[in-house]
């Protein structure tokens, strides 16, 4: 499936055609997702210390680095919900009204 990315105000939207409609995702750029994934190994730093009882530091696994992940995807896309919710109708539109020339062509 072709994929269209668009930078757009400090998102990258990722376009993708599912089926019968077309799905829009982002990727925030790339020192949130860096600070979310560090911020990640600490909580996780954190949450391995209280539960053993002593300093221990967590700086492998996929956990810290999925929790980053979707961390900083919530809170940027909650923090530029306008502009997220701007560019999704302004595709909409684009879309509607490209099908909508293809239909009565």
């Amino acid at each position: 499936m072709p994929i269209i990315m668009v930078d757009h105000q400090g998102f990258r939207f990722l376009l993708r055609y599912k089926k019968d409609h077309l799905r829009l995702d982002f990727l925030p750029p790339v020192r949130w997702l860096a600070t979310g994934v560090l911020t990640g190994f600490m909580v996780c730093t954190a949450v391995m210390s209280i539960f053993y009882r002593q300093l221990t530091i967590n700086i492998s696994g996929i956990v810290p680095v999925i929790a980053g992940f979707l961390l900083i995807r919530a809170l940027f896309k909650f923090t530029r919900r306008e502009t997220f919710e701007q560019f999704q109708s302004e595709i909409n539109v684009l879309i509607n009204t490209r099908s909508l020339n293809i239909v009565q062509s």
